[in-house]
């Protein structure tokens, strides 16, 4: 799904998921079945969304999926974007938890973005080092210097691919055995 926040919500139920074949826990080839949707919260810098998630089931192991849009980290309510740019000023412009939450707050006093987050965030990105520098080095259309692991020049790295019209969050998943941001 090619689009944004706004108009993936829009659409809801009438987005146009992809048809989804094979079963990672099965090993079955055949087509996942639609098994519902549910509902997951999404905060933006501008505003919270309700956003629609689609389920698919395998025929075989009765097995279900989710496929979640490249917008959405798994198990954060915060956006990738929200998170990202959190990130990328606490590294880049060394700015204190407390400036970073003055900082989100003037653009939107009802995000509710704490210390434990921000803590939280900065933890996992320190732990998910290698995991991106591996990625990054796998890439044959994107090799930057990827002995330079420092968390700002990762970031930095992050931002270049984004630039290049790539979505980072979906490639990472595509690419690596977990999604960014998951558990070490």
């Amino acid at each position: 799904m090619p689009y944004g926040i706004r108009k993936y919500n829009k659409l809801n139920k009438y987005n146009r998921f992809p048809i989804k074949y094979g079963c990672e826990a099965c090993g079955y080839e055949g087509k996942l079945y639609r098994h519902g949707f549910y509902y997951r919260n999404l905060i933006t810098f501008n505003k919270a969304y309700r956003v629609v998630i689609i389920r698919y089931r395998c025929k075989s192991c009765h097995k279900t999926y989710s496929l979640i849009p490249s917008f959405i980290i798994p198990y954060r309510q915060y956006t990738y974007h929200v998170i990202l740019t959190c990130l990328i000023i606490m590294f880049k412009f060394n700015y204190s938890f407390s400036k970073i939450i003055k900082f989100v707050n003037s653009i939107n006093c009802m995000l509710s973005i704490n210390k434990t987050h921000l803590s939280f965030w900065k933890s996992r990105l320190i732990t998910s080092l290698t995991a991106i520098r591996l990625f990054f080095a796998q890439l044959k259309i994107f090799c930057p210097d990827t002995k330079n692991v420092f968390p700002s020049n990762l970031l930095t790295m992050i931002t270049d691919f984004s630039r290049l019209r790539y979505d980072f969050n979906l490639r990472f998943f595509l690419d690596m055995p977990k999604y960014f941001f998951c558990k070490p």
